[in-house]
């Protein structure tokens, strides 16, 4: 794509940037949401958007547009340097999303770690799944409760504690007192 703001902005600047012009003729050009017009930078965020829907990537060599760019996930900034075009690391938010995105789809859902635990088919599990639905607490509990003291019963604490948020409670080791 082409923004029609930057395109209009290579025209102004004259024939030195004949060459430029005669590149971005042949690009699509989309339409310009906004009735007052803008900035090159300007109009290049506002075609990008705040979430890149079209996965644009933006060319530029302005540094204040490219610390825009920088806050707005999975856009990929690169620049001219001598003779190659390098592409900037992937900015803060772009990897925090990637890393939201790669949890999302490696996470199993509450739903299927609860079928998991009454599958196994143990009385300790079952009674995590079961309180599992009431909340954290009351897995915890009937995990514990449930008179075995095996580390499937603890393993079954810890998945129900970490699948209601909270952190597992640790046994104590050693003597009492």
């Amino acid at each position: 794509y082409q923004s029609p703001v930057v395109f209009a902005g290579l025209r102004t600047l004259g024939p030195a940037l004949a060459g430029a012009v005669f590149v971005a003729e042949r690009m699509e050009i989309p339409k310009c949401k906004h009735a007052t017009p803008l900035t090159a930078g300007e109009g290049l965020k506002e075609l990008v958007g705040d979430e890149n829907p079209a996965r644009l990537i933006v060319a530029t060599q302005e540094k204040g547009l490219r610390l825009g760019l920088r806050d707005i996930p999975g856009v990929p900034i690169p620049y001219l340097n001598y003779n190659c075009f390098p592409f900037e690391n992937p900015s803060a938010s772009s990897t925090r999303s990637a890393e939201q995105v790669a949890v999302s789809k490696t996470s199993v859902p509450k739903s299927e770690q609860l079928k998991l635990l009454s599958l196994q088919g143990t009385p300790a599990a079952m009674a995590a799944a079961a309180a599992l639905q009431k909340g954290a607490a009351a897995a915890a509990a009937a995990a514990e409760g449930n008179g075995s003291d095996d580390v499937a019963a603890a393993a079954m604490a810890a998945v129900a504690a970490e699948l209601a948020g909270e952190a597992p409670k640790k046994k104590r080791k050693g003597p009492k007192g």
